[in-house]
């Protein structure tokens, strides 16, 4: 029960420190901030498009209006990849700090 308990713990502290890590990238990070605006802009082209996504209603959408949505996942898609590469170099760099630490 109490391994569970510190699992938690550590799972929380994690997500703690990658939203943190994350909140700082937003504002320095090119690359995520492009991305971001990419898939921003593409959401913001089209109302229905808009409100499928926003609200979650169901549309008919046009062949055009569909080639957009799917511009606006992949975009999306690239927000998320950005985000798994700062987190990923960040926890790179922690390990590096520490091996140094320990040697």
């Amino acid at each position: 029960m109490e391994e569970n308990c510190s699992i938690k713990l550590f799972e929380s502290d994690l997500e703690s420190m990658l939203s943190q890590v994350l909140a700082k990238a937003r504002s320095r990070d090119e690359k995520l901030k492009a991305a971001k605006e990419k898939a921003v802009e593409l959401k913001h082209q089209n109302e229905t498009i808009n409100d499928v996504l926003d609200l979650e209603k169901p549309a008919s959408l046009t062949k055009e209006e569909c080639k957009l949505l799917i511009k606006y996942l992949l975009a999306e898609n690239n927000v998320v990849l950005e985000e798994y590469r700062i987190c990923y170099m960040r926890g790179l760099m922690d390990g590096m700090e520490i091996k140094k630490i320990v040697e």
